[in-house]
């Protein structure tokens, strides 16, 4: 599938792109001109993603990059059929293209967004991922943000096992799905939510912060292994700090973060193919800390319950 000029369009694949950063993420991969399938349990809300993708493309912001893409098609036709209105009908033509935005919106949005439901933790669930990379034609990356996370001081078994299904089972069986699809082919990346949780153990989140320290391991295994097997592929490791969405909750919490400006700043890195990155220079400095606390310290810390 080709962009407005002519080249080939990307193609990302965002689980947990329902709600939150996972939301903000895909949306951000669209404006970029990538080609993105968005997964997640909630299949009205993954209608909502594409829905206001369009939206989108109808307004102001939009109408520069699609009227440039348009127009730049639009010119290397004419140049290749030889015509000599490209030279001294550019007016005409910009006219042309900013009044048939809606209708090119129109035209892209379809072949732009992909939605495929799925639940992480069914066991259908890499079949249905690989369903829907045949259905775009492929796949460049795979960004995993489905995930959960409470508070659980008081250790509800109920939820320390739901927070190690999620974030430990169902992390585990897609991204082995990823990794396989793109060992067959050569490559690919393989990018993934984890959460600053992970740099040590939380008392009042423990599963959670466990399970957050697992995926940086596990991604780390994976990575050795495609390069003890030449696979060429890569990961990245994305670790934010407190983002305003519905994550969270009704909780207050401190150095809460943007979702947009959060999601803007994980597609930079996905795209750099940074191998970690914690968001933003706050939480670098927190975690830099954290890490100099003794473990023996640490474990007597009665102040973390955020």
């Amino acid at each position: 599938m080709e962009s407005l000029n002519g080249s080939r369009s990307r193609r990302a694949i965002v689980m947990g792109a329902t709600s939150g950063l996972g939301r903000e993420i895909a949306l951000e991969l669209l404006k970029r001109g990538f080609i993105v399938g968005v997964c997640g349990r909630r299949l009205e809300l993954l209608q909502e993603v594409e829905a206001e993708w369009k939206s989108w493309l109808h307004s102001p912001a939009a109408s520069g990059r699609v009227a440039a893409g348009a127009a730049g098609a639009a010119e290397t036709a004419a140049v290749a059929s030889g015509t000599a209105a490209v030279a001294d009908g550019t007016a005409a033509e910009t006219a042309a293209v900013a009044s048939g935005r809606a209708a090119v919106a129109e035209e892209i949005a379809p072949q732009q967004v992909f939605i495929r439901q799925i639940d992480i933790t069914a066991s259908d669930a890499p079949e249905r991922l690989l369903g829907l990379v045949e259905e775009m034609g492929g796949m460049d990356m795979y960004i995993h943000s489905s995930g959960i996370g409470y508070k659980n001081m008081a250790l509800d078994g109920r939820i320390e096992r739901e927070t190690v299904i999620t974030n430990a089972l169902g992390f585990t069986q897609m991204v082995d799905a990823a990794f396989d699809w793109f060992k067959e082919r050569g490559g690919g990346h393989i990018a993934f939510i984890s959460s600053v949780a992970g740099t040590k153990g939380l008392g009042a989140a423990p599963s959670y912060s466990a399970t957050k320290r697992y995926q940086w391991i596990y991604a780390q295994a994976l990575a050795q292994l495609s390069s003890m097997e030449r696979y060429n592929i890569s990961f990245t490791d994305i670790r934010p700090g407190f983002v305003a969405t519905g994550f969270l909750g009704s909780s207050k919490y401190p150095l809460l973060l943007e979702k947009h400006y959060v999601a803007q700043k994980i597609v930079k890195a996905i795209l750099a193919r940074k191998r970690s990155v914690i968001i933003d220079y706050k939480y670098k400095i927190l975690c830099l800390f954290w890490r100099m606390i003794p473990n023996w310290l640490w474990e007597r810390l009665t102040n973390i319950k955020s």
